[in-house]
């Protein structure tokens, strides 16, 4: 009698071990899922506020023309654009063009690609940014590239702040030897093929 209630206590022990290690274990899981997935949440939005604010807004800036690309409506342009762009009178033409292009909405921007000129002359000073974003994706699959010019500061004319050009094109029809760089063009505006016009 007595044996069999130790080895009775002793299996009992061991259960609760075995209950105790499997309730360890699964804390310890559950922990990995949930903590981990707060930690890259929270390192990812580290990794955002640490972007500098001229790349920032660049990204804005991208993120404003699909969607006035997507709702087909250029009036949502108009807190971003130029007061020298806004000026051009083929502003619209090029609109047009740039969402009759595209086949489908816009889902995703893909990543920026930038480069920054400063100037300085007899204490005034400009900044343009120079963004490229090639991996512009619509629902249908099809990728084109985005560029614009993004002036961020322009002591010699302040109505060139903000977008003052911007080219989208489709990226089947990219050719190294006949893109022209958006910063070449004398043009403002949102661009159409007539621009390639002065080239030739």
């Amino acid at each position: 009698m007595d044996i069999r209630r130790k080895g009775s206590k002793i299996g009992v022990v061991k259960k609760i071990i075995s209950f105790f290690i499997a309730f360890i274990a699964g804390g310890f899981t559950m922990f990995n899922l949930s903590g981990c997935h707060w930690f890259n949440q929270s390192f990812r939005q580290k990794q955002l506020s640490r972007i500098p604010e001229q790349e920032k807004t660049l990204y804005e800036s991208a993120e404003k023309i699909v969607e006035a690309l997507n709702k087909k409506d250029i009036t949502l342009l108009y807190g971003i654009l130029s007061k020298s762009c806004m000026e051009q009178e083929d502003l619209e033409k090029g609109f047009s063009y740039s969402c009759d292009l595209l086949d489908g909405k816009i889902i995703d921007i893909g990543e920026c690609s930038h480069y920054e000129e400063d100037h300085w002359d007899s204490g005034k000073h400009s900044c343009k940014g120079n963004a490229s974003f090639t991996q512009i994706t619509t629902e249908s699959g099809k990728i084109y590239h985005l560029y614009f010019d993004y002036w961020f500061d322009n002591d010699f004319d302040e109505n060139k702040i903000g977008v003052e050009r911007f080219k989208i094109r489709d990226a089947d029809e990219y050719d190294k030897n006949t893109c022209i760089d958006i910063s070449l063009y004398k043009h403002s505006g949102i661009y159409h093929p007539e621009w390639d016009e002065e080239f030739k």
